[in-house]
């Protein structure tokens, strides 16, 4: 399966792109999943962008230890106004938030909400409301569209 896998992403199949840095993050190969994933979101898939966050969240809470243990709604928390992070730590956060920016701009309406609370709360980026109501109002409609896309669907068939 991984040589198939292999061969499609040097077709640039970024669903072959995808699987294959979700098959080398739970390998614990960090940095080869993010490569595979930054190559998938170089040709539009937003969830790898969503993804290379999530190994950034892992690296992170590696980089702690047992002192914060999180989810993906780490970037979000209330409580990252409470934590002192050290500059790597920053740095990282700051990264994290720049993929779920792609994310939400590639249409992955998860990041849209996640960044929305991010400007909300300040957390990587400026706070500021304006943007936080922005990707909240898209984040919104992205939903909307997809629920009522699902309802016309089953309806139809």
């Amino acid at each position: 399966v991984l040589c198939l896998l292999e061969q499609a992403a040097a077709l640039n199949s970024k669903e072959a792109l995808h699987r294959l840095g979700y098959i080398y993050e739970n390998r614990g190969d960090y940095d080869k999943a993010k490569d595979y994933y930054a190559k998938a979101v170089a040709l539009g898939c937003g969830d790898s962008a969503c993804s290379i966050a999530d190994v950034i969240e892992k690296e992170f809470i590696s980089n702690r230890g047992d002192t914060y243990k999180g989810s993906i709604s780490w970037l979000a928390d209330v409580s990252w106004g409470n934590l002192v992070l050290n500059e790597k730590e920053k740095e990282m956060l700051k990264e994290a938030v720049n993929w779920f920016l792609i994310a939400a701009s590639l249409g992955n309406s998860t990041a849209m909400s996640i960044i929305s609370n991010c400007y909300k709360l300040g957390v990587g980026v400026e706070k500021n409301e304006q943007l936080a109501k922005h990707w909240s109002r898209i984040s919104e409609i992205c939903v909307g569209v997809v629920k009522r896309t699902q309802d016309e669907l089953l309806i139809k068939y």
